[in-house]
């Protein structure tokens, strides 16, 4: 599935244009369009994992080139991932009083 949304991002369509035509391959969901938090989370993880690969640190687009939608689970995410790592930072403390 990543692939086909690389290939069809470098040709300039948005995520929401890709959606209707993938298809999960596996599992539960198998036959069904996967879901646009989905995609965008394949997607930053491709993203992460090449940007380690290259030596670099994560790449973060420009606020004016990303979508409201891509704005918008971007943010999201990133307010999961604040809140978790306070979390585990409360339990770090707790457990080392």
């Amino acid at each position: 599935m990543l692939p086909a949304v690389l290939r069809r991002r470098g040709g300039g369509e948005t995520v929401e244009q890709i959606q209707p035509g993938l298809i999960i391959p596996t599992g539960r969901r198998k036959g069904q369009n996967p879901s646009l938090s989905s995609i965008y989370r394949a997607l930053a993880e491709h993203e992460q994992r090449t940007s380690k690969i290259r030596g670099r640190g994560p790449h973060r687009a420009a606020p004016d080139r990303r979508t409201e939608a891509e704005a918008h689970v971007i943010t999201r995410y990133g307010k999961l991932a604040v809140r978790y790592e306070a979390t585990a930072l409360v339990a770090a403390i707790s457990e080392w009083l």
